[in-house]
């Protein structure tokens, strides 16, 4: 379920008729029949306020559903750290018997150690450029026949800017 704040009604819908989407009152309830493809598929579950004022407004999610075969999920897929040298651990969900997966980066700042057991593995150096960075990482999952899936991870990394807070302004001796 999706929980959802909200100070008024609620309209609820879906793009695909195997993904239900209802209200319960504080939450949105998403359920999808079972994926008979060889592919995973996507369908938009849309939050619409329902107020009689006019001004709605909606928020869009997008619903994943992994085939019952060969996938890969990252189930974050955005990360954001700090400026000093790190170890991080990216998960990835992989479904398939004989697949593998690899991981590239796309900056020598960020480099992968090992993609065992359901996660990537990277350092990341120091961050002392004084700006933020991001990098790209590519998971790419492969059957033996060739078949082949990639999901991108996106790693920023932030840095320590120049900061001088002064409580006063004025002062007298």
């Amino acid at each position: 379920s999706l929980p959802v704040r909200t100070n008024t009604g609620i309209k609820v819908e879906s793009s695909s008729e195997w993904c239900k989407a209802t209200w319960t009152g504080s939450a949105v309830l998403v359920s999808a029949e079972r994926n008979p493809g060889s592919r995973e598929r996507t369908a938009y579950v849309t939050v619409r306020t329902d107020s009689d004022a006019g001004d709605d407004i909606a928020r869009t999610i997008m619903i994943t559903q992994l085939a019952e075969g060969f996938s890969l999920q990252l189930p974050i897929s955005e990360f954001t750290i700090d400026e000093v040298r790190n170890d991080i651990s990216v998960p990835y969900i992989l479904k398939g018997q004989d697949a593998t997966v690899s991981v590239q980066s796309n900056v020598s700042w960020l480099t992968v150690n090992s993609t065992d057991n359901g996660a990537a593995v990277l350092s990341v150096a120091a961050n002392s450029d004084g700006k933020a960075r991001t990098a790209t990482l590519a998971f790419i999952a492969e059957k033996a026949d060739g078949e082949a899936i990639i999901r991108n991870a996106y790693i920023t990394q932030e840095t320590t800017e120049n900061e001088l807070s002064v409580l006063v302004s004025e002062l007298t001796l």
